[in-house]
């Protein structure tokens, strides 16, 4: 690598670094990466790393010159390990094969490198002179990277998008290797801010994928296909210098600061299906940081890489069976399905693992809850899912462990809600279901014991809401039922959908569209009527409502017409940009077009009938969905397109977005 400084005598930004830099960790045939093993008192016996052996390197198969190819018997082991001996190091390469390997002929790899770089005396234009040597690859693809102040994370890089006097054909996809290749960049037009010097860095790829990937078979089980999975998780660190070649080659993908941190930066995307979604974050104690890459970021990586994540069914299989390979979880890649019909999407505090950001391959998401802290959806093939805080046991598995990956809860499920702790769901047949908590009588069984297994609380229902310890639903005939430590008590009749809220404020809208509310009423979320209004003294609030939605303190509903309106607590202008004063009486948000509204703590989220949906309200980790931690006070904001259902709750939200139109 070279780093000799370039200076321009007076220049702005005055000192230049550049050097060479490429995608390493690839084996020589494009397939493997590697791990340094140092030896022991034998230079000629590497450790191995997953026996704990001494093996023996042997230098005479696979000569390229500069390394010497091996395996511990002379060919290849039963695992089909080899080693690459460079120095003092045996750099080891794990194969997992399900039969004899054939070793695979090397190849060379690329080999980049700056020849010059400096800026022009008095401009903002920086000129670029690099090459690329591959004794294999007449073409290559190339991108370009600058980095401040001499660092190498990804908090430091600079992206290089803007070539100008005609270079900008000199810089990807099929460059030829082994000449010169020239470019200008405006540095300004990439970088706003100011720094001491810069340091330019090439990368260079000939075919190979992302990163090496050793893949082993899980075979056909039953009616479940056979399926190639990377033989070890993969970390976050192996992931950074895929994210440098995304930085460099893909202009959808951008840095930016990271408000919620000093000197620290965040991957994102600012256009396509990953729009605004946080691809690379900082995670852990401020005195050892690293770059965690985000759900949102491995699924959109392991996509750029031909795969995606395992999912729950891969990863038993995987671990039940004997394939020669450790422990398989969320974070292994797969090969297949990489063209998924659409994304269920996430944003927010992601504190239990509950923000999911997961393709799907067939099957579709048509309903969305959250509570911010554990969350439900439901599939076009009506099989219920789970994830997240599961402390009383409310997504079936039996026990209180969290789940940070979806796992299947109930199938033939038509409808489902969430309260604090508890799970509530109604099948095909018309029975309600539930599950979790049951400290205030939310189950409906007479008792107060939690239940880690589904229980039948009634029949005939035909919807159902669940918010803090409470439970209400109502049956097919439009009577309105309370689940409560006796049993389910019959309330009031024509209606058609019942709310409720964490806070215990709860609505029903009538058969005729009539909407009604009753409650603690502390921040006027019924109106102006004063506080404690029991079910018995409800009161009606609007008229022509087709459907509704609960935050902590405030109510958002939309009417027959498509108009959108919201009462109660404005703290963070979620309904009335113009004040953060309460709001007492209904306010409209909306003139027309809404067709589907969501309500968390202090932030809401609606789709319009074009399938845009927009957000307001606090922001402050993320939840609106536009990309910042700044509350949206203002004028609601876009956030995304193509969105077939949405959801909010605490300070979290979800949508289902389609890579095609719906």
């Amino acid at each position: 690598m070279r780093t000799a400084p370039f200076c321009v005598p007076g220049g702005r930004r005055a000192c230049w670094r550049v050097s060479s830099w490429h995608l390493s960790q690839v084996a020589p045939d494009g397939v493997g990466n590697y791990q340094s093993i140092y030896y022991d008192v034998n230079p000629r016996a590497p450790i191995d790393p997953i026996t704990g052996a001494t093996g023996v390197i042997y230098s005479t198969l696979y000569g390229t010159g500069t390394q010497n190819w091996g395996t511990r018997d002379g060919i290849y082991d039963k695992a089909g390990n080899f080693y690459e001996v460079v120095g003092a190091v045996a750099n080891f390469f794990r194969r997992e094969y399900r039969t004899t390997p054939a070793f695979p002929s090397t190849t060379a790899l690329p080999l980049p490198s700056v020849v010059s770089a400096g800026q022009r005396s008095g401009t903002s234009l920086v000129d670029v002179v690099y090459r690329v040597e591959d004794a294999d690859s007449a073409t290559v693809q190339t991108g370009l990277l600058a980095f401040l102040n001499g660092g190498s994370a990804l908090t430091q890089v600079i992206p290089m998008r803007t070539f100008v006097e005609g270079t900008a054909g000199n810089v990807g996809a099929s460059q030829p290797s082994g000449t010169n290749l020239s470019a200008v960049w405006d540095m300004t037009a990439d970088w706003a801010a100011d720094f001491a010097d810069i340091r330019v860095e090439v990368l260079a790829n000939d075919g190979r994928n992302l990163r090496g990937i050793h893949w082993i078979e899980i075979p056909v089980d039953g009616a479940l296909p056979a399926v190639e999975v990377s033989a070890d998780p993969i970390s976050d660190d192996q992931l950074v210098e895929a994210w440098f070649w995304m930085l460099a080659t893909r202009p959808e993908i951008n840095v930016q600061p990271d408000p919620r941190a000093t000197a620290e930066a965040r991957v994102f995307a600012d256009s396509g299906i990953f729009a605004n979604a946080t691809l690379v974050e900082y995670a852990g104690p401020y005195y050892a940081r690293y770059p965690r890459t985000t759900k949102a970021g491995r699924a959109m990586l392991y996509q750029a890489m031909g795969g995606r994540s395992v999912n729950r069914s891969e990863i038993t299989r995987a671990n039940l069976g004997n394939y020669n390979f450790g422990t398989v979880n969320e974070l292994n890649i797969t090969k297949g399905d990489t063209s998924p019909s659409a994304f269920l999407k996430s944003w927010g505090v992601d504190d239990y693992g509950e923000l999911p950001w997961l393709p799907f391959n067939g099957g579709v998401p048509t309903r969305v809850v959250n509570t911010g802290s554990t969350s439900l959806y439901l599939v076009n093939d009506n099989r219920l899912w789970g994830l997240g805080w599961n402390g009383y046991g409310q997504l079936g598995t039996g026990d209180a462990v969290t789940q940070s990956l979806a796992i299947p809860i109930a199938d033939n499920v038509v409808y489902m809600s969430l309260g604090a702790s508890h799970a509530v769901y109604i099948t095909a047949d018309e029975k309600l279901w539930g599950l979790g908590r049951n400290n205030s009588g939310q189950l409906g069984v007479a008792d107060t014991a939690n239940q880690l297994s589904p229980v039948l609380i009634d029949t005939q229902v035909a919807q159902v809401a669940a918010g803090g310890d409470w439970t209400f639903y109502v049956k097919t005939d439009g009577t309105l039922y309370q689940a409560t430590t006796a049993g389910p008590v019959s309330l009031t009749t024509g209606v058609a959908k019942a709310f409720i809220s964490d806070r215990g404020d709860g609505f029903y809208i009538t058969t005729g569209g009539e909407l009604w509310g009753w409650g603690r009423n502390e921040n006027q979320v019924l109106g102006a009527v004063g506080a404690n209004k029991p079910f018995a003294d409800r009161v009606l609030i609007d008229q022509d409502v087709a459907d509704a939605a609960v935050g902590w303190d405030f109510l958002v509903y939309r009417k027959t017409g498509g108009s959108m309106w919201g009462l109660g607590e404005n703290e963070y202008n979620q309904i009335n940009p113009g004040s953060t004063a309460n709001v007492t009486a209904p306010f409209q948000m909306e003139a027309a077009d809404v067709v589907e509204v969501a309500a968390g703590y202090d932030h809401v989220v609606y789709r319009l009938t074009g399938n845009t949906v927009r957000s307001r309200g606090y922001n402050y980790a993320g939840q609106t969905g536009n990309g910042t931690y700044s509350n949206v006070t203002g004028s609601s904001v876009q956030v995304d397109s193509n969105v077939s259902t949405i959801s909010a709750g605490g300070h979290d939200s979800h949508w289902v977005t389609f890579t095609t139109a719906p």
